[in-house]
């Protein structure tokens, strides 16, 4: 959910031109603090797909998590996760999306305003990003977190484990890109 500004980072492409992405590796990472607080829920997922566009002076993204991949490391509080809270059956994917990003300022950025559609729902997520270019690829850290709540998410709760509304996500990804 955050690879979007490392793509943004690459060099100036043509007008009107679809770049073609490909993900070199990606890793979400999500933080969840329970009640009591020293309880912390930890998993990790991959991106599945990352597309940009450019339209002159400006670049735009969708970046797609599967979030039947999601991964806890307790089988069991996955299937929670999966089924009662985020309920991927009817809800498989997470998407980020972002617009009109200027090219020329992309070494200033440090925030960029995106939408972030989880649960069927969209709302607007400000991802805080560091971007480094790397040969031929852009790295991209970036940082946000999800009001569970603002997404009609059930505020997960376990055998008398209660987590809070705000999810931390953390992301880590390195994108191959052509024009």
């Amino acid at each position: 959910m955050k690879t979007i500004l490392m793509i943004i980072g690459l060099f100036v492409l043509n007008d009107n031109v679809h770049a073609a992405t490909s993900i070199k590796k990606s890793n979400i990472a999500f933080t969840a603090i329970g009640r009591p607080s020293f309880i912390k829920a930890k998993g990790n997922m991959a991106l599945k797909s990352a597309n940009i566009t450019q339209n002159g002076e400006f670049i735009s993204g969708e970046f797609v998590v599967d979030l039947n991949n999601l991964k806890s490391g307790i089988e069991l509080r996955d299937q929670h996760l999966k089924e009662k809270y985020l309920e991927v059956n009817k809800y498989p994917l997470a998407k980020i999306t972002f617009t009109q990003v200027e090219l020329a300022k992309l070494s200033e950025i440090k925030k960029i305003q995106a939408t972030l559609t989880l649960h069927g729902v969209t709302k607007p997520v400000i991802l805080k990003a560091d971007f480094k270019k790397e040969d031929t690829a852009l790295k991209l850290d970036t940082d946000f977190t999800i009001d569970l709540s603002q997404h009609q998410i059930d505020i997960p709760s376990f055998q008398g484990i209660t987590v809070a509304k705000d999810v931390k996500v953390k992301v880590e990804s390195l994108i191959n890109y052509t024009k």
